[in-house]
């Protein structure tokens, strides 16, 4: 449905109105055993561009940032295992999701370099993918507000504890009244909250009201191999590597942008801090997030790739 009439466009930016009235189209394919949903915008002969979402959110996350790069590249929204319409498995763990997104990039025979982009966890995600063997045939990785060393067991129960809660709602309406980020923030437009939160609600299969469409499997036992550090991966990768982080966000400390600014030092790394930004800069600062991200897109083609 058009928003060109909703207060959710008349507080965006043009080209961000413009991204929302883009209708996606659906893909999916098998990878290790699951299927693999995404939402796709633009000619697939292009760059392809995949985006991964954060822990309990999924594709639709990025439908009112990502299509604005449509008219460059071929922009995908990917669901991980266990999110949104891709398949649940019995267990989850960081490799696997990196060879997910790694299937989704390779998945169009383009003859440019895919590169992929995460937030949060799924930034997490893209730091394992630039780990990996097939990192050396991607165009870049780019990490969105996503924390450089993992917390304390204490800490990430914190977090992540109340997402492993099973909640059912009575109807539809109270599930999307329920919707919340996590950590709280300051957010662009009220609308967006409910634009996300109308494609966050499944009815249960057994009856039992209303809940969200991500599996609480995966924070009641937190996925397995998680790096202990993202830069490890990140600075020996064999392609470029941005970063996003927001001025104000609670994810990523002080001495994580410590780091990273000392990786940023030997030029294969850049880092884009966004002024007044809170961790999730798709919903507070949305245009900015598109051009750190255009920026970074340019820095990572620049770098020459090593060889594998």
């Amino acid at each position: 449905m058009s928003v060109a009439d909703s207060s959710l466009a008349a507080a965006l930016a043009p080209p961000l109105r413009r991204a929302l009235d883009q209708q996606p189209r659906r893909g999916s394919r098998v990878v290790n055993g699951a299927k693999i949903s995404w939402l796709e915008w633009g000619d697939p002969a292009r760059r392809t561009l995949v985006f991964i979402h954060g822990g309990a959110a999924h594709a639709w996350w990025w439908a009112f940032t990502a299509p604005v790069l449509a008219d460059r590249y071929h922009v995908v929204a990917m669901d991980l295992s266990g999110h949104g319409d891709s398949d649940r498995r019995s267990v989850y763990d960081f490799h696997t999701w990196a060879e997910e997104a790694l299937g989704v990039a390779f998945a169009f025979g383009t003859e440019e370099p895919p590169i992929v982009l995460g937030h949060s966890m799924g930034g997490i995600v893209a730091s394992v993918v630039a780990g990996h063997p097939r990192a050396v045939d991607l165009g870049g990785v780019i990490v969105i507000d996503s924390p450089v060393v993992m917390p304390s067991p204490k800490v990430r129960e914190a977090d992540e504890g109340a997402l492993g809660v099973v909640r059912y709602y009575p109807d539809r309406a109270s599930a999307i009244g329920n919707f919340r980020l996590r950590p709280r923030q300051a957010v662009a437009a009220s609308d967006l909250l409910r634009f996300v939160a109308e494609r966050s609600v499944q009815e249960d299969p057994a009856g039992r009201g209303w809940t969200w469409r991500y599996d609480p499997r995966i924070f009641q036992t937190p996925a397995a191999n998680r790096p202990a550090s993202t830069l490890p991966n990140l600075t020996s990768a064999p392609c470029g590597i941005g970063v996003v982080v927001g001025e104000k966000s609670v994810v990523v400390p002080d001495s994580d942008r410590a780091l990273l600014a000392r990786a940023a030092e030997s030029g294969r790394l850049a880092v884009q801090v966004i002024e007044g930004g809170a961790h999730h800069l798709m919903f507070d600062k949305p245009w900015e997030l598109m051009v750190a991200i255009t920026d970074l897109i340019a820095h990572c083609l620049h770098v020459p790739r090593r060889s594998g």
